[in-house]
């Protein structure tokens, strides 16, 4: 047997038992094992409140979600497994997916990406964070000598501000009034400041914080010349202003189009062995708890 998760109600999950899925070899599909999950924290917790606006739902559908929102719904994009049933050359393949939280998946090769033996699992969900920071450069890329400001220290931001860091930038500050988050940030080897503290002079301002006070703060930037804003818990609403953003999509795996490059281009370079990028990226910091899918919850899940 197999299990999913669904969100049923605002604020209540349930592991489903199911029967394990079973790929067609023949037609080329794989069988994914879950080996680990990610949750991301904004977004989900908009799925699991039932708050994705009417206006977007199609475009917040995940690749592999099952149900529409509101509810029932099984959502989720961060999975990393083994191949178990599927074509000889793919048998035994570790890979990242956009996938929920299943503990089988019944894919296709276009569906996945292989991991690196030097990638740890934990470390490889993190690719999609990765890869939204790699969307959001690659958009708008800084320049030799930019002044680049990021709001919000969350998954994204920080995956963001650790790609950037690698540039060759004048100034990189991370604004975040998590005290907590600053103190990992300079771990990390970045400059974190709370926003009373933070320079007005930037080039480049990147919003991560998917809140209405950051977003204001990014709007108000007197030279911002890019911004990217995401959910983290609530959509937040936008204030007037002069300045137009450049782009401003809901941190979403299901909206490509709106992507410089596409999903698998970022996917492909987040999991890139290190030496090919100007500095090794230590994401698995950015994981906060874990907790072990052999030991799943009891059935219902409220809150």
């Amino acid at each position: 047997m197999g299990w999913q998760y669904w969100t049923e109600s605002a604020g209540k999950g349930t592991w489903r038992e199911v029967l394990e899925p079973h790929a067609d070899v023949a037609a080329g599909e794989l069988r994914v094992r879950s080996v680990a999950t990610a949750v991301s924290r904004g977004t989900e917790t908009l799925v699991h409140t039932g708050k994705i606006p009417e206006t977007i739902a199609h475009l917040m559908r995940a690749p592999q979600q099952l149900g529409d929102f509101p509810f029932p719904v099984s959502y989720g994009y961060l999975g990393v497994g083994v191949v178990d049933e599927g074509p000889a050359d793919w048998l035994g393949a570790r890979v990242f997916g956009l996938l929920p939280h299943h503990t089988h998946h019944v894919v296709t090769t276009e569906d996945v990406q292989r991991i690196p033996d030097h990638v740890p699992d934990h470390r490889a969900l993190l690719a999609g964070a990765a890869e939204t920071g790699l969307n959001i450069l690659w958009q708008e890329p800084p320049r030799i000598a930019d002044r680049v400001a990021v709001i919000g220290a969350g998954m994204i931001g920080t995956a963001t501000a650790l790609l950037a860091s690698g540039m060759a930038l004048d100034r990189l500050e991370v604004l975040e009034t998590n005290p907590d988050r600053r103190r990992l940030l300079e771990t990390l080897g970045l400059t974190a400041v709370d926003p009373s503290e933070a320079s007005s002079d930037n080039d480049i301002v990147i919003h991560t914080s998917g809140t209405e006070p950051g977003l204001a703060r990014a709007w108000r930037s007197p030279a911002t010349t890019a911004r990217w804003s995401r959910p983290r818990g609530s959509v937040p609403a936008l204030p007037r202003s002069r300045w137009a953003p450049i782009s401003t999509p809901v941190d979403c795996p299901s909206w490509p189009a709106r992507w410089v490059r596409s999903l698998r281009d970022g996917e492909r370079a987040a999991l890139a062995p290190s030496g090919s990028r100007p500095r090794s990226v230590p994401c698995a910091m950015i994981v906060s708890t874990r907790y072990s899918l052999a030991n799943l919850p009891a059935k219902t899940c409220p809150g």
